[in-house]
């Protein structure tokens, strides 16, 4: 007879992830769901040694009494990488190590993204950062995007307008990008990989590309590809930094169905199986141009509330699915809301958090407005530029989730929460 649940590890589960796994229907008659290794050891850490964070993981698997069904992570670098390498190790559906290497480092993926669109990407070259005169290998005419082959989170990503910019880039460049170059690296060379000769110590530098911006979040099984929903990324006016995801899309049908038909060519020539991804693009209208951002070999938790409000399902659906050795059947139009968005806080400028909302106000606030979750970043007292993996432009504060029948609606309700937590930051001048 077979067992009712299935054991499913997940690397750094936290509550928000404990609470959308809930929320898969049926998820409490047919999983349990147990933690592998904490979100402070794989997220919130000042750096990552992979090797001790396999060695630990391993173990505590080891120890478990019973059978392993599944591994999942919802998590970039390191868990991405954990868990590919632990799945191989005991025989569990997984994307293959090497598949993630040519996703998820920047210049190896461009280099096959070249071999079959082309049209699609933008002209791009690996930087040393720690030549003497980097700029001088740069062949790419300003404005041109700089940033490490693997970071996260538009970590150490800058604009490059002209000479100064880049200066001020590589200094910055140089003095952080070990965050992540130095466990990468590690991971690397125990692969055995060659990266195209090019480490996490390199950056890579890309033409200016731009337009309205949107994720496909998708799948693969068994060799086939297949896409489960789109997602608008809106940006502040004038800035890089996003202001809130929404869902559904509203990019026409056309450009969607060119949009899913790039990212077929793409997974395959990935050679991408038994895993979830998303990947970003941009859509120039002026010119009807799609231009492929980036692929990530895993969802985006950031979705996962928005499919859930509109869908009925989480997209952590797909994956848990997925790590069973089952085809995910995703739902359509089964939530409870016609749109939803996760909307971000942000300041552009350092400064001391002065004003906090209460636990009494954020209930209040989430009680008034249904469907609205609260996600804080910061404390009192904290100051801005000591948060971790910002972006290079802005500081996260706060995130909300909402739901509604209608955008108008959606953003007439954020605006309304936004003035309740009247977060106030000091500024500090530079």
């Amino acid at each position: 007879m077979e067992r009712k649940r299935k054991n499913i590890f997940v690397l750094g589960l936290n509550e928000g992830n404990r609470k959308q796994l809930a929320n898969i229907p049926q998820s409490d008659e047919e999983y349990i769901f147990h933690s592998l290794l904490t979100p402070g050891e794989l997220v919130e850490a000042e750096t990552y040694d992979f090797a001790r964070l396999l060695h630990k993981a391993r173990k505590q698997l080891q120890e478990f009494g019973g059978p392993i069904d599944g591994i999942i992570t919802f998590w970039d670098f390191p868990a991405t990488e954990l868990r590919a390498v632990l799945c191989e190790e005991i025989n569990l559906p997984s994307p293959q190590v090497h598949t993630l290497i040519n996703c998820a480092h920047k210049y190896c993926s461009r280099m096959e993204q070249q071999k079959v669109i082309p049209e699609n990407i933008p002209l791009f070259q690996a930087v040393n950062p720690f030549e003497e005169n980097p700029l001088s290998k740069i062949n790419l005419d300003y404005p041109f995007f700089l940033k490490p082959v693997k970071s996260y989170s538009g970590f150490l990503s800058f604009f490059i307008g002209g000479r100064e910019d880049f200066k001020k880039a590589i200094e910055k460049i140089r003095s952080n990008i070990s965050r992540y170059a130095l466990p990468y690296n590690s991971f690397l060379q125990s692969t055995g990989v060659n990266a195209n000769g090019v480490d996490a110590n390199w950056c890579i530098a890309e033409e200016l590309i731009g337009g309205k911006m949107c994720t496909i979040e998708g799948y693969v099984y068994r060799g086939e590809v297949s896409t489960f929903g789109l997602i608008d990324s809106h940006r502040y006016p004038g800035k890089t930094s996003f202001s809130r995801y929404q869902y559904p899309s509203t990019m026409p049908v056309s450009v969607r169905r060119r949009i899913d038909e790039v990212t077929k060519k793409v997974m395959r020539q990935l050679r991408y199986n038994s895993g979830a991804f998303n990947i970003e693009y941009f859509y120039n209208q002026r010119l009807d141009k799609i231009w492929l951002l980036e692929v990530n070999p895993r969802i985006s938790q950031s979705h996962s509330d928005l499919f859930y409000k509109v869908d009925g399902a989480p997209n952590q659906k797909v994956i848990v699915e997925l790590a069973c050795g089952k085809k995910p059947i995703f739902p359509r139009g089964k939530g409870r809301y016609k749109v939803a968005a996760k909307f971000y806080i942000r300041k552009f400028q350092d400064g001391i958090l002065t004003r906090f909302p209460d636990q009494e106000t954020i209930c209040k606030l989430e009680n008034e407005i249904p469907g609205t979750i609260l996600q804080l970043y910061i404390r009192p007292g904290q100051r801005l530029s000591e948060l971790q993996d910002q972006d290079s432009y802005s500081y996260r504060l706060a995130a909300v989730y909402m739901g509604a029948q209608s955008q108008k609606k959606l953003l007439a309700n954020f605006r309304r929460c936004k003035e309740t937590l009247n977060l106030r930051v000091r500024k500090i001048e530079q």
